[in-house]
């Protein structure tokens, strides 16, 4: 179980929660039954077509950033 997909999957969730969604409904867009949702949340893991379909769900998209220092900066508002 992966600390950084558990962060991702609580993002995405508490995203769909603030448009309305409960984990039912989430699952019901998602073309899955609520305890396959309740057990990717147990498990920490699942398809990555899976996370990217919940996160366009929430609204939002993946993108790949630079692991570097000014990527980092940047992404904590450090920069200026």
């Amino acid at each position: 179980m992966s600390p950084e997909f558990n962060q991702l999957l609580t993002q995405i969730l508490q995203a769909t929660h603030s448009k309305g969604m409960s984990e039912a409904e989430v699952a019901n867009r998602l073309g899955i039954h609520p305890t396959t949702l309740s057990r990717i949340k147990k498990r920490g893991n699942c398809d990555f077509s899976l996370i990217q379909d919940m996160a366009r769900l929430a609204g939002y998209q993946f993108s790949l950033i630079p692991d570097n220092n000014l990527a980092k900066a940047i992404q904590n508002g450090d920069l200026f």
